[in-house]
């Protein structure tokens, strides 16, 4: 199937990414609103209070706690696809060959520790949503069909 079509068919690969990006965007305002942004220059303070809180437990952290639930319940094709989608946005350019994403798809689905690397990134990266975001947009100027993702042997 093509992309085009893909894109039209909905795809199921896409949802799971639309979704991932809804939960990670609600993660992302969470921490705004528990962490707000200082114009001074931020310290290790702030992470060591982030830190400190997730640690104890005292702040409940409901969208992360949902964001990280759902990746760990994704096969870990899907959560490879994932994890490549937003080594794209993140690293990626738009006039490079599609190869190099699916060759760093196939190394990562030979790793045991896929579905473990998916939830340290996805916990550790707060921008999360926009790598996602631009990931399927180079994808789409690499000509990268991205439900070919998660079947890239």
């Amino acid at each position: 199937m093509t992309a085009a079509r893909h894109v039209q068919a909905g795809g199921r690969f896409r949802a799971i990414v639309e979704k991932t990006i809804q939960l990670a965007t609600a993660r992302r305002e969470e921490e705004v609103r528990l962490y707000p942004p200082s114009e001074e220059v931020e310290t290790g303070g702030v992470d060591l209070r982030r830190l400190m809180d997730e640690l104890s437990g005292r702040t409940p952290r409901p969208a992360k706690r949902a964001l990280m639930d759902y990746v760990a319940c994704l096969d870990v094709a899907d959560a490879a696809a994932l994890v490549t989608l937003h080594y794209v946005g993140r690293d990626f350019r738009e006039t490079e060959k599609p190869e190099a994403a699916l060759a760093w798809q196939r190394d990562a689905m030979r790793s045991e520790h896929v579905r473990n690397t998916a939830l340290g990134k996805f916990s550790e990266r707060v921008l999360i949503d926009e790598y996602l975001k631009k990931g399927l947009m180079v994808a789409a100027a690499m000509g990268l069909d991205i439900e070919d993702l998660p079947r890239a042997k």
